[in-house]
């Protein structure tokens, strides 16, 4: 959660492009199952991991997720958001240069 809530700042400030990358940890943000479910009770005042999400792509902000690990959690087919796209590591190396990395 403090990954997307430093994401959101980036977004709100206006700090640069928003690119979230998820992994192992993260890839379960995208399974419309459970994203909502996913909160913080230390961040809880700022909403849920979708609440929070939204509020990132609203600003343009962009959601990847490792292919395997989107598999791994269960966020394949009608229950990955569309808005998140599929992004192996080679979508990361190549543009993770000039930007504000966040691993969540």
């Amino acid at each position: 959660m403090l990954g997307l809530l430093l994401a959101q700042t980036v977004a709100d400030k206006a700090l640069g492009k928003v690119h979230v990358w998820m992994t192992l940890d993260g890839a379960d943000l995208v399974n419309k199952k459970k994203t909502e479910r996913i909160e913080s009770p230390i961040y809880k005042k700022f909403g849920n991991a979708l609440e929070i999400m939204k509020k990132i792509k609203d600003k343009g902000g962009w959601f990847g997720v490792c292919p395997p690990c989107a598999e791994y959690f269960g966020a394949t087919g009608g229950d990955k958001y569309d808005w998140v796209e599929l992004a192996g590591g080679d979508y990361l190396m190549k543009n993770i240069q000039d930007a504000w990395v966040l691993w969540i």
